[in-house]
C-alpha cells in the first residue's frame, strides 16, 4: 500500500484508507504533530540535533522504531509540509546516534 494515497478503489467504490504504514491515520497524524512540536522546540531553542532513537522514545501517540521505514516516511511528510509553509525542513534536526549525520 502506498501511504501517500488516502483514497482507493474497492469493489469499484472510492474508499478512504484508514492506515498509513500500519498505523491508524489518526495515530499517524497525532505522531506527526508531536514530531513537529518536538523538532520546532529544538529549532527555537537552538538545542541542536536529536537522534532518531531519542525522537522515537519521546512519542506518546505511537510506538515506532528509530530506523523503521515509517519514521523516515513521516519525517519526509513533515519536511515537505513545513517547507511548503516556509518553515524549513525540520527533519534536518534528526541525526543518527552512530554517526551524528542526518
Amino acid at each position: 500500500m502506498n501511504a501517500r494515497i488516502d483514497r482507493g478503489l474497492v469493489g469499484g467504490r472510492k474508499v478512504r484508507m484508514t492506515t498509513k504504514y500500519g498505523y491508524e491515520t489518526r495515530d499517524w497524524d497525532a505522531a506527526r504533530a508531536e514530531i513537529v512540536a518536538i523538532l520546532g522546540e529544538r529549532a527555537r531553542s537552538a538545542r541542536g540535533p536529536i537522534t532518531y532513537g531519542a525522537l522515537a522514545g519521546q512519542l506518546k501517540s505511537i510506538a515506532i522504531e528509530p530506523h523503521q521505514f515509517a519514521m523516515f516516511a513521516m519525517l519526509g511528510e513533515i519536511s515537505e509540509a513545513e517547507s511548503s509553509l516556509g518553515r524549513g525542513m525540520l527533519s534536518t534536526y534528526v541525526v543518527s546516534a552512530e554517526t551524528g549525520e542526518r
